[in-house]
């Protein structure tokens, strides 16, 4: 068992759905994820820049991402780098149909991170849970079009139409886990992992961040986010809020209250 794996996660803690964990805010409604946390059988905690994955692997396990970020990427022959997607609390990593395939992508600790992990037994359980197994599939199709929009956004957008879409799409997601938080959110990222997710360099990054600010729309300061015109973000990154909210699986359940944003600017 590698070292990151630990048994102690608490099966029923983790049954109860306290408010405050990420599978609350997550993909699965509230009866699936008691059904859920029942197929969850390790923790698995990583350090700042440590490898969780490796591209060609094949893990023993996927996880659901409990606390912190992890930057997804691909490294082409050349050792040039693609960022392909930042995981949030809540979001699925390392899944495949085939759980003996390799994977097509690496996966590294942007901060401290803490998963919740399924191993390749306790996955097969998931068959025998057809309403469980719906809404991660539902999952992860809305993740096959996240990806979709960011491909088209990195080919045919503006650098500065590039930045705002990714910062506009961690905003919403940072949302769905979070409903009554403000227009600030803690962002672990550094201009290189920008640069690397949509195909521009650290100082062209550096760019389009004063570019934002100065049009005031929004800052990056010291690991903080905060938009200023959300109205002006979503349509510089040409991504309709109500659209990607309502194509969450969940994005109509009774879990998460009222309206997405209320008579928030980005509703």
């Amino acid at each position: 068992m590698p070292r990151n794996i630990k048994r102690a996660f608490d099966i029923e803690a983790c049954a109860s759905c306290k408010p405050g964990c990420p599978l609350m805010a997550s993909h699965l409604s509230v009866e699936s994820r008691r059904s859920f946390a029942h197929c969850i059988r390790h923790r698995a905690v990583f350090t700042k820049g440590e490898e969780i994955y490796s591209q060609g692997d094949r893990t023993q396990h996927f996880y659901v991402v409990s606390s912190g970020w992890i930057c997804l990427y691909m490294l082409l022959e050349d050792g040039r780098r693609q960022n392909v997607g930042f995981a949030l609390p809540g979001d699925i990593v390392g899944y495949m149909s085939d759980l003996s395939a390799e994977l097509d992508h690496s996966a590294v600790a942007v901060c401290n991170v803490t998963l919740c992990a399924v191993d390749r037994a306790a996955a097969g359980m998931l068959a025998e849970m057809p309403d469980v197994l719906g809404q991660v599939t539902n999952y992860l199709l809305w993740k096959t079009v996240q990806a979709r929009h960011l491909i088209t956004s990195i080919a045919r957008k503006t650098a500065v139409e590039r930045v705002a879409y990714l910062f506009y799409e961690l905003f919403l997601r940072s949302y769905l886990r979070d409903p009554e938080a403000d227009d600030t959110m803690a962002v672990p990222l550094t201009q290189s992992d920008i640069g690397d997710a949509v195909g521009l360099s650290s100082v062209h990054v550096c760019r389009m961040l004063s570019s934002l600010r100065g049009d005031g729309i929004l800052s990056l300061r010291h690991g903080r986010l905060t938009i200023n015109d959300p109205d002006r973000l979503g349509a510089l990154a040409s991504l309709d809020a109500e659209s990607f909210l309502g194509g969450y699986p969940l994005g109509r359940n009774s879990d998460h209250s009222g309206d997405h944003g209320g008579n928030r600017a980005y509703a």
